[in-house]
């Protein structure tokens, strides 16, 4: 598969102006992915990493959205909210995201939202 050819999300997110951003997710049959192939405009800046509060928007809906439906996160991670509570699981789960990853978890969650 060339990333290149896959659909560029970068207008969902409202980056179209600074580059594309290629999720390869559902030509994978994949629920979820890390997998991304971003390109940059000349004379832009990566496309999340700078803009503060859209970043803080993002992580406060996402970290709001598994505390209010935990069977939400994956089934890997059960276990250890027994062991280190929900808040610790759900701000590490997000702490180890990549941004394009953040970016699409936070597009998936408010597509559903809409519903």
């Amino acid at each position: 598969m060339n990333l290149t050819e896959t659909a560029d999300s970068a207008p969902k997110f409202g980056f179209e102006e600074m580059g594309e951003a290629h999720f390869p997710r559902e030509e994978l049959n994949a629920k979820q992915t890390g997998l991304s192939y971003q390109v940059l405009r000349p004379g832009k800046r990566q496309m999340f990493g700078h803009r503060h509060e859209k970043a803080e928007e993002v992580v406060t809906a996402l970290f709001e959205h598994w505390i209010n439906d935990p069977e939400e996160l994956p089934v890997g991670h059960f276990e250890e909210v027994e062991n280190e509570g929900l808040a610790r699981v759900v701000a590490d789960y997000i702490a180890g995201m990549t941004d394009s990853f953040i970016l699409l978890q936070y597009a998936q969650i408010k597509r559903a939202l809409r519903r």
